[in-house]
């Protein structure tokens, strides 16, 4: 039987914060903590009732991280009576039982690899949530390891011709003000709710607007793709060296690869083997796009 492919995404954690700044965290130490404490140092509840529970499981002489996700406790007490009451709830991932997630930390740059077992599995944005809560007093932002190439172009542009960006619903979605301004305002007003915010600009034949494409650079820039949940869009068309328009997609560069991974459900040894090899293939690319020397 052939194996099933799914998709590996590279994120860095860094401060939630303007600056972003860079840790500087052994998170293979952390781990090894992290392994010591009982399920429920390991268990955060957010305010929306979803639990998630973190596990830490070894494989090539590497601790990794399991994150499993319920929609509320009394799922998770269910479950959790099921599986036996303290045997590992990793146990019950290669059956599709749990809605689980695969992360495994690469060597530098505070670089994370994601395997997600299903689209309810732990986004993201919800691992730094969670790593937050449980690394306390870190404060912690997931962003996109991406391809740099499109986000070089709009830095490098002088003219903006029109911008159009679609911020999907996500409730644990916030950003900085300062960059996305309107946007970031509606979203917050509309927390609970299921509500996509859209915005297109369009700038007139030979209109500059003062500052537009200023704030779209700080929204996007070469260091690091904006954070945007799962089914947002962005896209700019740019003037460039030649005088042509060109359009550039700003959201669907995050650097990602498909890989086999086993043929039933999340297997999380072949998660963690794909996420190590891939980042090694990668490295020099991840490097380049978190401005990290070798």
């Amino acid at each position: 039987m052939a194996l099933k492919e799914k998709l590996i995404h590279f994120f860095q954690l860094v401060e939630d914060g303007p600056a972003a700044a860079r840790l500087d965290v052994d998170w293979h130490d952390w781990l090894e903590h992290l392994r010591g404490l009982d399920e429920g140092g390991r268990t955060v509840m957010l305010k929306t009732g979803e639990v998630f529970v973190c596990e830490v499981r070894d494989y090539v002489s590497l601790p990794h991280l399991v994150c499993h996700r319920f929609k509320d406790v009394s799922e998770w007490l269910n479950v959790r009576t099921t599986a036996g009451g303290i045997s590992p709830l990793s146990d019950q991932v290669s059956g599709d039982v749990l809605e689980t997630s695969a992360v495994s930390f690469l060597s530098y740059g505070s670089v994370f690899g994601l395997v997600r077992g299903s689209n309810s599995a732990p986004a993201h944005s919800q691992i730094a949530t969670v790593i937050s809560e449980l690394a306390q007093p870190l404060r912690l932002l997931a962003r996109p390891v991406t391809e740099r190439a499109q986000l070089d172009e709009l830095n490098q542009a002088g003219e903006l011709k029109s911008f159009e960006i679609k911020v999907a619903a996500d409730p644990h979605w916030s950003a900085e003000a300062g960059a996305f301004g309107v946007i970031s305002d509606l979203k917050r007003e509309h927390l609970e709710a299921d509500v996509d915010v859209y915005l297109r600009v369009s700038v007139g034949r030979g209109q500059k607007p003062p500052g537009l494409l200023q704030r779209l650079k700080r929204m996007f820039p070469t260091s690091g793709a904006a954070q945007l949940p799962a089914g947002s869009r962005a896209k700019a068309t740019v003037v460039n060296d030649a005088g042509d328009p060109e359009i550039l997609n700003l959201v669907e560069h995050h650097l990602a690869i498909s890989k086999p991974m086993g043929q039933n459900g999340l297997e999380l040894e072949a998660a963690f083997t794909a996420i190590q090899e891939a980042g090694l293939d990668l490295e020099t690319t991840i490097r380049q796009s978190i401005d990290l020397p070798d």
